[in-house]
């Protein structure tokens, strides 16, 4: 067993009832990518919260706002490191600039850019948009699927209101949020996993919009999969990485893909358009100790997929 067990607040429970269990541990090791990527929906049917999520300024205000090292000590049980998304240094596809970019906590410059977009703050220390109204949004969130993500935007909510950021977690049910998030557009913005990223084998969809998670634009991908027929057309900066993801996929050079990559990563570390707090962590599974050859550690993704590669029909039941 491994999925939708483990969370990281899962392990001392069931590391304790290991021998009453008659279990044990194998690693779940990350291949990349961060376990929670923040979109604020560039394409909001709120004309207001559109018009502010799409000033980058908006972006990395939030993202120089977010204390990362408290997050990761307290929800996280001290394991990551910030990131912001990408593969691992240690991979072929590693993109420093987009990977590291506007991870320090630096309060004082993030409001000095907020103050700079005009949004003064009003007398609960609410910031206000241009039409008076406070800069507030809600972030949907699945409270079962990876449980410390509710903690991780409940900290995050703290520190932005320290910015003048009004910010509301919001847990849904799974087939309601995928009905908001991945087919109506009502969100203001939703968080979902990074862990493998852009590598070969899984679709990008943190750096161009082309996939039902890419809930940062979601019109925008419902344009791309339909040939224009659905959604809404995207920017330039948008519309030349579809162009290249294209291109990168028809190839069948895998350096010539890994410097198409490489370009649609250097526009969105431009664009800086979604945000993470940490790397993603390794994880863990727990196999009973009569199941034999089962590996002790094995990738964790769902592009992998787990645990299919390790070959289960190689596993046996020890009499």
């Amino acid at each position: 067993a491994l999925r939708h067990i483990d969370a990281p607040a899962n392990r001392p429970v069931l590391a304790e009832n290991r021998e009453k269990g008659h279990y044990h541990f194998f690693e779940a090791s990350s291949v990349g990518g961060s376990n929670m990527v923040i979109n604020l929906n560039l394409t909001s049917k709120n004309p207001a919260l559109r018009e502010l999520f799409n000033k980058k300024d908006f972006r990395v205000a939030l993202s120089l706002g977010m204390n990362r090292p408290e997050i990761i000590e307290t929800v996280l049980y001290g394991q990551g490191q910030p990131w912001q998304q990408g593969p691992f240094e240690d991979h072929p596809n590693y993109h420093e600039r987009i990977s590291t970019q506007y991870l320090e906590f630096d309060p004082a410059k993030a409001n000095e850019l907020l103050d700079g977009l005009g949004l003064e703050r009003g007398p609960d220390g609410v910031r206000r948009m241009a039409n008076g109204e406070p800069v507030h949004f809600n972030i949907d969130v699945i409270p079962t699927l990876q449980p410390e993500h509710v903690d991780m935007l409940d900290m995050i909510s703290r520190q932005w209101a320290e910015i003048g950021v009004d910010m509301d977690v919001n847990p849904i049910e799974r087939t309601f949020f995928y009905e908001r998030t991945s087919n109506a557009n009502d969100h203001d913005a939703a968080v979902w996993g990074g862990q493998a990223s852009w590598v070969p084998g899984e679709i990008p969809q943190q750096i161009v919009p082309v996939h039902h998670d890419s809930r940062w634009g979601i019109p925008w991908s419902q344009w791309y999969n339909s040939g224009g027929a659905k959604g809404e057309e995207p920017p330039a900066s948008v519309k030349k990485r579809m162009e290249l993801y294209d291109q990168a996929k028809a190839t069948v050079d895998p350096e010539q893909r890994r410097a198409l990559i490489a370009e649609i990563a250097d526009i969105a570390a431009d664009e800086f358009e979604v945000m993470s707090v940490s790397k993603n962590v390794p994880l863990y599974g727990i196999v009973k100790n009569d199941l034999k050859n089962v590996p002790e550690s094995m990738p964790s993704s769902w592009y992998y997929p787990t645990p299919a590669p390790t070959l289960p029909q190689s596993w046996y039941w020890a009499k």
